[in-house]
């Protein structure tokens, strides 16, 4: 007898509530065929059943709330499961890049909905759900946390927008794609605190810009159309000073920044396409007094309405129903044209920037990038932003799923670059699985925080702070400047080549340095230096959390046991017998 000749009572009650079916077998058995998953995801108390034999105490707890939709309840747990499990795992996968150079399948594809597509996370949910007290007091665990939480919220988002996109047209409004984009540019890009929530409260202030058109009006005492407008023009460009972001000072940051709803009502300049979003919500909010009214933008984001000509150029609208009798009967601008424009323009500003500025705005132009191949993926030139992706450092994967989503040839010479690049990714993962034992030349261990001598341009001798990330018996050419994806300087002059050589990573703790990193963007160099111009630090100073991260620490060091970094459990395997060589070397001061 089949399983789907059974009435859903008899499988309900005797079949998927037994002891024996866990909350896995279920999610499998939806996923076979669309009546299964009918009776499944429907059945509120097969669910709780679930949850009162594995979860007892929560179950106690939630049990005594009204209406609790038990199947989305036992969904988040599976998730945070697989989450945590992930996150703890990424060390020993991706060590010693500290990047992901596989995609997170098990969880993405719950994220994306092949485990269950009902459920959706928002970016609040995944960051409470990875970034717990256990994970925060670990620098490798928190490293790899915020590694997945970007990862997870860029799965999300491009679920979104492919949802989004899939609409069709008289259903996608310009508010919602406005947010996404928004969305999309605070958790990608050259940002330093990409896990930082996104506070969304774009309809708080709109009903407030709304409410203040409402009270010019009431002051005006009346209700013409044009008067109307023109209250709309006092509040948001008179008074709350909206105005289009041009780029005329070059600073690379605002030019995501203006292309984002959230930062444009915060800063007040903005695209002037965003700017338009604004204006056109500003005016259906006022229901009593614009309801009558059309209002349509143009492809060059003006619009007009009743007889009136809205330009956010020339700040709100002005009476040229002569000049212009044609705009009235023009079609409500589509997402495409509207937020495509933009895009171009984000985009092509992205390029300029890079030329100036290649080193921070990379990352900038690879978001704008990624999100046109997501939302237009037809339109964009498959290989020559493969190549762009190929050369920023952890574009690699970027670079792939795009020439695989367009079916381009193994033999193209893009997709061997991208193929070489992956292998030699997992070349240096596999070759930092091998031990490295100290020899008597070696007279520091990985994880000392040391002083590093040097001159500076007077001649004068000055000491650096610095931790020991790696050690060679001798000078290496091969890894003087590029080690485990980090950038290094080698210092060599007046010093024998043959004695020990060490990666360090330097530090400042100072005022000076902590504005210069947060405001200025200033870092410090990572060194590869000789022995004889290293000394042992008396006491150790603690970079603490306040400070910006720096790279590589994370990477390899999970804690600051007061003394010295402690190195993480693949840099101990790595350098085995470093642990001890540290705490004999502590212990002698």
């Amino acid at each position: 007898m089949s399983l789907l000749s059974l009435p859903n009572e008899i499988l309900l009650n005797y079949i998927f509530s037994r002891d024996n079916l866990t909350t896995t077998d279920l999610f499998r058995l939806m996923l076979s065929c669309r009546r299964l998953h009918n009776v499944i995801v429907d059945s509120n108390q097969l669910w709780m059943s679930k949850c009162s034999s594995r979860w007892i105490e929560m179950q106690n707890q939630l049990h005594e709330k009204k209406k609790v939709v038990w199947k989305d309840w036992v969904f988040s747990q599976r998730v945070i499961e697989e989450v945590k499990y992930a996150v703890s795992n990424l060390s020993s996968q991706c060590y010693p890049l500290g990047k992901l150079v596989a995609p997170l399948h098990s969880v993405e594809n719950w994220i994306i909905g092949f485990g269950y597509p009902n459920f959706v996370f928002d970016e609040d949910e995944l960051h409470e759900l990875i970034f717990t007290e256990t994970i925060r007091g670990n620098l490798t665990l928190s490293h790899y946390a915020s590694v997945a939480f970007k990862r997870l919220v860029t799965c999300l988002q491009v679920k979104n927008l492919n949802t989004f996109m899939a609409k069709p047209e008289s259903q996608k409004s310009l508010l919602e794609a406005a947010k996404l984009i928004s969305k999309w540019f605070h958790f990608n890009g050259n940002y330093r605190n990409k896990t930082e929530k996104l506070v969304d409260s774009v309809e708080q202030i709109l009903d407030k810009i709304a409410e203040r058109v409402k009270q010019l009006v009431k002051i005006g005492k009346s209700e013409d159309l044009k008067d109307i407008l023109k209250c709309m023009n006092k509040a948001v460009f008179d008074e709350m000073s909206f105005r289009v972001y041009y780029n005329t000072d070059g600073v690379e940051a605002l030019n995501h920044l203006a292309a984002s709803i959230h930062k444009v009502l915060q800063c007040r300049e903005g695209y002037q396409e965003v700017l338009c979003v604004i204006y056109l919500e500003v005016a259906t909010r006022d229901e009593n007094h614009l309801q009558t009214y059309s209002l349509f933008v143009q492809r060059i984001v003006e619009g007009v309405v009743d007889v009136f000509y809205i330009s956010m150029f020339s700040r709100g609208f002005f009476d040229l129903p002569s000049i212009h009798p044609s705009l009235i009967n023009q079609p409500a601008c589509s997402f495409e044209v509207l937020f495509g424009q933009m895009l171009e323009s984000v985009v092509a500003r992205d390029k300029r920037l890079c030329l100036l500025h290649p080193d921070s705005c990379k990352a900038n132009l690879r978001s704008s990038i990624r999100l046109v191949c997501v939302l237009w993926p037809v339109k964009v030139n498959v290989i020559e932003n493969a190549k762009f992706f190929l050369e920023v450092d952890d574009g690699v994967e970027d670079a792939y799923r795009l020439l695989l989503s367009a079916e381009v040839d193994s033999n193209e010479p893009v997709m061997i670059s991208c193929a070489q690049k992956l292998n030699s990714q997992q070349s240096q993962i596999n070759e930092a699985k091998v031990a490295r034992h100290r020899v008597p030349s070696i007279n520091y261990a990985v994880g000392l925080v040391m002083f590093h001598l040097h001159r500076d341009a007077q001649g004068l001798t000055r000491q650096k702070q610095c931790v020991i990330l790696s050690w060679d018996e001798c000078f290496r050419e091969e890894v003087c400047r590029r080690k485990w994806g980090l950038s290094f300087e080698p210092v060599t002059n007046g010093y024998r080549l043959d004695q020990p050589f060490y990666h360090i990573i330097p530090f400042e703790t100072s005022r000076y340095w902590r504005f210069a990193i947060l405001f200025l963007g200033k870092v410090e160099k990572n060194l590869y230096v000789p022995q004889e111009s290293l000394v042992l630090h008396p006491v150790g100073i603690y970079h603490d959390r306040e400070m910006p991260r720096i790279d590589g620490l994370c990477i390899f060091f999970e804690l600051f046991d007061g003394r010295r970094y402690v190195p993480n459990a693949e840099h101990r395997a790595h350098f085995p017998d470093d642990n001890a060589a540290a705490l004999s070397l502590i212990q002698q001061i």
